[in-house]
């Protein structure tokens, strides 16, 4: 759950992998950053001036997502790295 009041965002999840979802979908929706391929040559970060994050924040909005599945896994290679896999929600 995201939660935006002006002055204040709250980022929340159920559990660690949830509040790290939050934040993903945060920096994707709301600042528009984006990752292609989980590389640091492959991220798109935009150039934000201060008045326009100022500006995106000051209105009040909340954004919140239940996942459909309870587990979620992506098995690449049968990889049970939650670092690697953590990394490939950014594609999703």
């Amino acid at each position: 759950m995201i939660y935006n009041i002006p002055g204040n965002t709250f980022i929340l999840g159920g559990c660690d992998t949830g509040v790290l979802y939050a934040v993903y979908s945060f920096l994707e929706k709301v600042l528009g950053i984006r990752w292609f391929y989980p590389d640091v040559n492959d991220e798109i970060i935009p150039s934000l001036l201060y008045n326009d994050l100022s500006e995106t924040l000051s209105a009040p909005f909340c954004n919140y997502e239940n996942p459909s599945f309870k587990i979620r896994m992506i098995s690449l290679f049968f990889t049970t790295s939650v670092e690697y896999i953590n990394v490939l929600i950014l594609n999703a």
